[in-house]
Parts: structure tokens; sequence; C-alpha cells
């Protein structure tokens, strides 16, 4: 079996296959790890993946054979537009083809009773990773709340019509719905019980350890009126290094084609007047293959940048850009968008930002 250039690869390229054709001495039979969309890798039975942008024309025509880590009949929806997917790349319409397939296995009129449920775990999933308890879920609990319910009455609905057919179809055991939104349903019980300052308070040791980091390298100096920026107060991308108190924790970006949507962040500040500002970042990247790491940076909206991120690969380091005083109000919202190309949950493309500042200048 061959993973792609990573243990768990999205855009598979003719340049792997045939390095792999030539190392293997054989057409490679290609294994497809982590195919399900959602938090802890998991499926909400009638989700539109898109299996036919991660690979090639002329893919099939290169390989052995191709299969997802998944099980069957668990996963038999998934699997059908997969094997649609791998038969007519051109013609794959992943919507159609996932509905065709729900109609296959349960019959008329599960579909429509799903979909609402599978398109609120795709925004679910920008509100955390691997179940994990966010910042932005936090400023967003309302809106989350919402999403939560609708998957809720999705399930609930699916197993009033045909429990027989959930219990078989991934509705409920391993990878299922139910997994899906246990975590989503957690989740939302402790984003109700926190206080607004829930990050700053339990992560009080590692804002301190990237405290420290900040005043060595980019002399910070909140008396003269730098604003320092950390992960408690960044909305959006993955989680790093917090389970440690004496770690420096950190928020990561990765690459447009990961499935859970964290390609995104945001913080916010406010200025007393419309004075430019020095956007200050300290973290690194890993590229994915030989493609730049590249960004876009908006201050409200505007765009700011749009290049190479300035870090550097195996090691963190200052990257500074400069925001002109008419991009600049009284309350501003910086975000951060990746634009590099490819992406798995673990390895590389990916952008790590340990923290920020923001320094008035004249």
């Amino acid at each position: 079996f061959y993973t792609g250039e990573r243990m768990v690869a999205y855009d598979i390229e003719k340049r792997d296959i045939d390095w792999a054709k030539e190392t293997f001495a054989r057409k490679p039979f290609i294994w497809q790890n982590r195919p399900l969309p959602h938090q802890h890798h998991y499926g909400a039975i009638v989700d539109a993946i898109p299996w036919a942008q991660w690979q090639y024309d002329g893919f099939g025509d290169d390989v052995a054979g191709f299969m997802a880590n998944q099980n069957s009949p668990g996963r038999a929806v998934a699997l059908a537009a997969m094997n649609e997917a791998l038969w007519n790349r051109k013609m794959f319409d992943r919507y159609d083809t996932v509905k065709r397939a729900t109609e296959i296995f349960f019959g008329p009129g599960m579909y429509e009773i799903l979909e609402p449920g599978s398109k609120a775990f795709y925004r679910i999933d920008s509100f955390m990773r691997e179940g994990h308890f966010t910042p932005y879920m936090l400023k967003n609990i309302d809106e989350y709340e919402k999403l939560v319910k609708i998957a809720r009455d999705a399930y609930d609905k699916a197993m009033a019509k045909d429990p027989e057919r959930m219990q078989i179809f991934g509705g409920t055991g391993s990878y299922s719905y139910i997994s899906c939104l246990s975590i989503a349903e957690n989740q939302l019980k402790v984003a109700k019980s926190a206080k607004p300052d829930y990050f700053q308070t339990k992560y009080t040791e590692n804002i301190e350890v990237i405290r420290e980091l900040a005043t060595k390298e980019t002399g910070l100096n909140e008396e003269k009126g730098d604003l320092f920026v950390t992960p408690a107060e960044i909305f959006g991308g993955e989680w790093l290094n917090f389970r440690k108190p004496s770690t420096a924790f950190g928020v990561l970006l990765r690459g447009v084609l990961h499935q859970p949507r964290v390609n995104s962040l945001e913080f916010e500040f406010e200025s007393a007047k419309a004075q430019a500002q020095e956007l200050i970042l300290y973290g690194q990247h890993e590229m994915h293959k030989d493609r730049p790491v590249t960004w876009k940076i908006f201050v409200n909206d505007q765009l700011l940048y749009e290049g190479e991120t300035g870090f550097k690969e195996g090691a963190q380091t200052v990257a500074k850009y400069m925001i002109p005083s008419k991009m600049v109000g009284k309350k501003n919202t910086v975000r951060m968008e990746s634009t590099m190309i490819g992406g798995t949950p673990w390895n590389g493309p990916w952008i790590l930002i340990n923290y920020a500042i923001l320094r008035p200048t004249k």
C-alpha cells in the first residue's frame, strides 16, 4: 500500500505515483487514510466528500487499486460515492452522487433528513478540531448551539424513520454520526459553563511562557503601548502545545485541502485614533512538497498582504508587517487566511503563530 507523500495525503499528484512506481517496481495500490471530514475524522453519512479532487486525470491507469481506510457496511454510502468518483472523475458530482448512494442504502427521504446535519457539521468543524474547546467557540456560542441543535434534530428524525438502517450504515458505532454529535454536544456543555476569561485563566502559565519569549525576541513593552495577543485571544485555527503549562502554545493554520476547516484565524484590537501599527508575528512554518508557504492578511476586510509568510522552516522567527493609518479604526479585526495548497491533519503545510504584537508607530 502507498498513502501518498504523507501518511494522510489529499493531493496525490502524478509525480508521487511515478516515484512510487519506480521505487516499488510496480504500480502502487493507494490506501487513502482519514477520508471522513469531521471532528476526530468521523462522518455524518451523507457528507459530500470531494473524492475526485484528490487525484489527477489518468490516475486510475497509473495505480493497481485504491481503497479508503474505512469499513463496510458502516461507511457504505461514502465508499459507494468513492467508487463512482474513481470510475468517472470528470463527471463526478459529489452532491448528486452521495444523494443517490444514500437512496440505495436507505431508500427515499433519508438524504433530505440527514443533509442539514451534515452541513451543520461542516460549519461546526471551524469551531474546533479533535474536540478542543476554543476561543472561537466561546465567542460564537449562540451560533454553535444552533448548529449542534440542527445536527441533533437531523439525527433524531433519522433514527425515528429507520433505526435499523441507521445502526447498520453509520448512524451509530465507530466513526459514526452519533460519535461526531457527542463530541459537539459535550463541548457545548463546556462552552455554556465557561466564563469570558476562561482561556486567560486556564492557560496563565502558557501565556507567561510566550510573554517571556515576546519580551526577549521582539522587545514587548505593554507600558509603552504594545498590544500583546496570545492564542487565548485568537479566534480560529488549530491549537497546539496547550496541554503542558511549560510550553509556548500556539495556533496552526493548515493547507486549503485539509477537510476540517482550520484555514483562517483572526483577532481584534482597539485604537484610540487612526494610527499606523506595526504587526509583529512570532512563529514558523512547514512546507509541503516544493511549494512556498503562503497566506493573506486582512485588516478590517481590506487586503494588507498576500504572499509568503516571512517565517522559516524548522525554527521560530519574527515576521513584521506595517498597517497604514488609513486601515485602522477604533475597533479592528486582523484576519489571516492560509492559501497553501495541500494539507493533512498532522504534517505540512502549516503555519504556526505563537503570539502577535500590535505596536503603534508615528
